[in-house]
């Protein structure tokens, strides 16, 4: 197939228009798997400090601790210090972690909170 002149060039206009494009969605896959892993983070951090805020002797302080250090020990940012309460029988735990951006109109945080219920000491003779 023979090229006329009209053609030369329009491989180099088509690259041009494309890469942009083709760019913005590789930038959209990576922002996209940072705010995964943010999310899983957060999460993984809630589910810690409720679980170690619901122990024997329930404790929001502790609860606050375990999930800060759970978010510094995966890497992550927070953004608002963890919120812990009780909440009758159940200890609540509210972690939100900052998202590092690559494309600007993406969300900055992601907040999570997990469940747990409080343990209950049952002695023997009572059973």
């Amino acid at each position: 197939m023979r090229s006329t002149r009209r053609d030369r060039g329009s491989a180099t206009s088509e690259l041009v228009i494309l890469t942009p494009v083709l760019v913005l969605l590789i930038l959209l896959v990576v922002q996209m798997s940072i705010y995964f892993h943010a999310s899983h983070v957060a999460s993984a951090a809630a589910s810690e400090g409720a679980a170690v805020g619901a122990g024997a002797v329930p404790d929001e302080g502790r609860a606050e601790i375990a999930a800060t250090e759970f978010v510094r020990q995966l890497g992550g940012t927070i953004t608002q210090p963890p919120r812990a309460s009780i909440d009758s029988e159940l200890m609540k735990v509210r972690v939100s972690v900052a998202i590092p951006a690559i494309v600007p109109f993406f969300t900055e945080e992601v907040v999570r909170e997990a469940v747990e219920p409080l343990e209950e000491v049952v002695v023997e003779a009572e059973r």
